[in-house]
């Protein structure tokens, strides 16, 4: 697995978690996933 592929599959593990706690309520969970996932995007962002 590559670099690209493993950031890749973390925003979509990410995504996947931020909606489950967005259905379950749990606000500072869905904060800290979104810091999180803001964090990574710079890093994980398509070249071109």
């Amino acid at each position: 697995m590559t670099d690209r592929e493993a950031l890749d599959e973390l925003q979509h593990l990410l995504a996947a978690a931020l909606q489950k706690a967005d259905e379950l309520d749990l606000i500072l969970v869905g904060i800290h996933i979104n810091e999180a996932r803001n964090l990574i995007a710079p890093v994980a962002a398509p070249t071109h």
